[in-house]
């Protein structure tokens, strides 16, 4: 099972990229891959669109799961050169990989050109979207504007584009649910959150709605048959020990 991404509305991207000129790409190629929002395709179209709008791709780059802190600190470190080059890394991955690339501190500013959504099972037939407790999967992620902090999730009142009207001041307690202190106190104190309205006016009043983004190919039978023995096969290997200590 795999997280759930989408494509954010066209003009949410621009509006995130407005002063960036350089721009670096990072890719999970696990479940953003799986989903066609990520891995090579997802890192190709989001290229061509970046070029559309009149922006230089310094960087592109693959990850073999972003939500890996060991895998992106170490990608970070190898890509440190490129990277200084860019004004704005665009990572195309769920929530946990948004939060994870901040938690390592890549040196610039990181927009999320995705929306994490729920989870689905890896299939062409059919999707099972859960409720996970990574995110609230609300669809309209703002994890870049709010220092990594799922608002929806953390605030009793699931306020996404602002503190209610009665938040207290900073260090205070949230005036819903006395026992923990204010969520956006924290927010505000990690990011500036002055662009979370604009965000909301561009989602409310967007016509465009989110990118469709490339069409999905589905692989010939015989070959998804092969690939399905080699994936069993290389289960025998105890590949998820080994995942399961770089994790």
């Amino acid at each position: 099972m795999a997280i759930a991404t989408r494509w954010k509305p066209a003009e949410e991207i621009q509006f995130s990229l407005r002063d960036a000129a350089r721009v670096g790409i990072i890719s999970c190629d696990i479940c953003a891959n799986f989903c066609d929002t990520g891995g090579i395709k997802g890192m190709r179209y989001m290229k061509s669109l970046l070029e559309q709008w009149g922006k230089t791709v310094v960087m592109q780059k693959c990850v073999l799961g972003c939500c890996s802190e060991e895998i992106m600190r170490q990608a970070l470190r190898i890509y440190r050169k490129s990277l200084l080059s860019c004004d704005t890394l665009v990572v195309l991955s769920c929530s946990s990989g948004i939060q994870n690339i901040m938690l390592c501190d890549p040196g610039i500013t990181v927009i999320g050109a995705l929306d994490t959504v729920g989870s689905e099972v890896i299939t062409r037939r059919r999707d099972h979207p859960t409720a996970e407790s990574i995110c609230s999967f609300c669809g309209r992620c703002v994890l870049a504007y709010t220092g990594g902090i799922c608002p929806v999730e953390r605030c009793p009142e699931g306020r996404l584009y602002g503190p209610c009207d009665e938040h207290p001041e900073e260090g205070g307690w949230c005036i819903v649910d006395p026992r923990r202190k204010c969520v956006w106190n924290e927010i505000e104190a990690r990011r500036d959150t002055t662009d979370l309205q604009e965000i909301r006016r561009l989602r409310e009043e967007g016509e465009g709605g989110e990118l469709s983004g490339p069409t999905a190919e589905i692989a010939p039978p015989v070959l998804r048959k092969m690939l399905g023995w080699i994936a069993v096969r290389l289960s025998q290997a105890d590949l998820g020990t080994f995942f399961g200590w770089i994790k």
